[in-house]
């Protein structure tokens, strides 16, 4: 009886052999792995989500400062052209309301602040530039912000602010819209058009090549200027974003 029970005794409270311990080991790495991966896999589609967030505000905040300013544009009494466009690039006159300083209350032992103006001539297109060897890059799309009291102003080309947009942008495509159709460019005229498309993308576009024939990705908008008016008295409105004769 104490030989049996002996053994029993021995078997019942004997450990855990190599091999058990081996495959609980390995099974524990796998598991962290496994739960490191997918951590890892989680943190990289969050960093993907927020860069694609990201790119689409930008895109969604410079197409609404270009329309902003567009909606706002002037024609001064006695300039020769409201708006000076091409194809790549846009110059015209806008009239912003003043910032939130003006209406803060003021003391009377401090001094105004300085009077603001209303007026600005801005433009947006590419920014190009040549390396020593002439080779010419592009280093996204700019904005130009000059503001000003008189139209004198404009031409001795002081105090104008530069700022680049984007650096994805590589190209961009203005067309105006005269009424009757859509014109790649728009000077000397007394008027803005009625509208004016925007073409933004990525892509390069080889110098030289037609812009309207742009094959890669793009984002698109019409806008319409409440100061425009059309250059013949057969002015339709707009019906569609072609590029020929025909809205």
């Amino acid at each position: 009886m104490n030989i049996a029970s002996r053994a029993i005794r021995r078997s019942t409270c004997r450990g855990f052999t190599l091999i058990e311990v081996v495959l609980a080991v390995a099974l524990s790495i796998g598991l962290i792995t496994t739960a490191l991966w997918f951590y890892r896999h989680a943190g990289d589609v969050r960093l993907t989500v927020s860069a694609a967030a990201n790119e689409i505000a930008t895109r969604r905040q410079i197409m609404e400062r270009i329309t902003m300013d567009l909606r706002n544009a002037v024609a001064l009494p006695g300039q020769a052209g409201a708006m000076d466009g091409s194809t790549d690039r846009v110059s015209f006159i806008t009239a912003s309301l003043p910032s939130r300083s003006v209406w803060t209350p003021q003391k009377l032992t401090e001094a105004p602040p300085p009077a603001e103006q209303d007026l600005r001539q801005v433009s947006y297109g590419l920014l190009v530039y040549e390396d020593e060897q002439g080779v010419r890059h592009i280093a996204g799309l700019e904005s130009q912000v000059q503001k000003l009291l008189s139209p004198k102003v404009i031409e001795e080309g002081q105090q104008i602010q530069s700022t680049l947009m984007s650096p994805r942008f590589r190209f961009v495509r203005f067309q105006y819209w005269d009424g009757t159709q859509w014109q790649i460019e728009w000077k000397e005229k007394p008027t803005p058009p009625l509208a004016v498309e925007i073409v933004i993308g990525e892509q390069e576009w080889p110098e030289g090549e037609d812009p309207l024939l742009y094959s890669h990705e793009m984002i698109r908008r019409v806008v319409f200027l409440p100061s425009g008016a059309p250059t013949s008295q057969s002015g339709t409105i707009i019906q569609g974003l072609s590029g020929g004769a025909q809205p």
